[in-house]
């Protein structure tokens, strides 16, 4: 993660590449449920490797919608 956050991520590999793993510090992309408290991803899942990045970046939440806000599709 670009805060520098370090975590481990096992799910969605295959048996090959869990015995031979991505170096650590190589950018893969990654899906997880939510961000703890601690900011670690929870339930990391492996997608594959980023080849088209030279530096991680960490996820940009949406901004909430505020209670008073209409959820208007009436375009």
């Amino acid at each position: 993660m670009e805060s520098g956050q370090e975590f481990q991520v096992g799910s969605g590999m295959n048996d090959d590449l869990r015995k031979k793993p991505p170096k650590i510090g190589t950018i893969i992309n990654y899906r997880f449920q939510e961000i703890t408290k601690d900011g670690v991803p929870r339930f990391p899942t492996f997608l594959g490797i980023r080849i088209d990045m030279k530096k991680p970046k960490d996820y940009v939440f949406p901004a909430k919608k505020s209670s008073n806000q209409k959820n208007d599709d009436s375009d």
